[in-house]
C-alpha cells in the first residue's frame, strides 16, 4: 500500500560544466516499480523543437552537445546559456506530464567571476565602480533564476539579458 502523495521533482545541477546538462531526478513515486516509460523532453532557448531522451528515474540524466547535434563529432561544445523548457512525463502521459523552466547561466557566471578576478588588485582589495557593477549583475543573475524556478520565463529573461548586456558593456571597457 502506498501511503503520501506523489511528487515530481526535477532539477537541473548548475554546477555541471557548460557542456553538460545534468538533470537529477528527486521526485517522490508512490510506487516507483509502476512507472512506465519515462521520457524527457528538453527545448533548447530560442528554438521551438523539442528533443526526447528516455528518462532514468531517480537519477541524474546527463544531456550534452551530442545530445541536440550541436557538436562537430570531435568535440563537445558549450551549451547555451538561456531559458530551457523542460517536460517531464510518463504513462499516461495525458495525467503525468510535468512542465519545468531552468535559466542556464553558466557562460555568464563564467564571465561575471573571470572580471571579479580581473578587478582584486594587489592589496586584495576592489575598486567601488567594480564592485557596484559586479553586485548589480550577481543580483541580475540570481534575480533571473529564482524568476525562472518560480514559473515565471518572461521575467527571468529580461533579468537575464540585463546582465549579459552589463557583462558585454564591461568586457568592453576592459579589453
Amino acid at each position: 500500500m502506498s501511503i503520501g502523495n506523489q511528487h515530481i521533482e526535477i532539477i537541473v545541477d548548475n554546477n555541471s560544466s557548460c557542456k553538460n546538462l545534468a538533470i537529477k531526478d528527486h521526485s517522490y513515486y508512490l510506487n516507483s516499480e509502476e512507472i512506465e516509460s519515462p521520457k524527457l523532453q528538453i527545448q533548447l532557448p530560442g528554438h521551438s523543437t523539442w528533443y526526447t531522451f528516455d528518462f532514468n528515474i531517480s537519477q541524474i540524466n546527463i544531456y550534452n552537445s551530442y545530445s541536440f547535434s550541436l557538436s562537430p563529432t570531435d568535440s563537445l561544445t558549450n551549451l547555451p546559456d538561456g531559458l530551457y523548457s523542460i517536460k517531464y512525463g510518463f504513462c499516461p502521459y495525458d495525467e503525468n506530464t510535468h512542465l519545468f523552466y531552468h535559466l542556464r547561466q553558466c557562460q555568464a557566471w563564467c564571465k561575471w567571476e573571470q572580471f571579479l578576478k580581473q578587478s582584486i588588485d594587489s592589496c586584495l582589495d576592489i575598486s567601488p565602480d567594480a564592485e557596484k557593477i559586479l553586485n548589480r549583475i550577481e543580483f541580475l543573475l540570481k534575480g533571473a533564476e529564482i524568476f525562472a524556478n518560480d514559473c515565471e520565463p518572461e521575467k527571468a529573461l529580461e533579468l537575464h539579458q540585463k546582465a549579459v548586456e552589463l557583462l558585454t558593456r564591461l568586457e568592453c571597457t576592459i579589453i
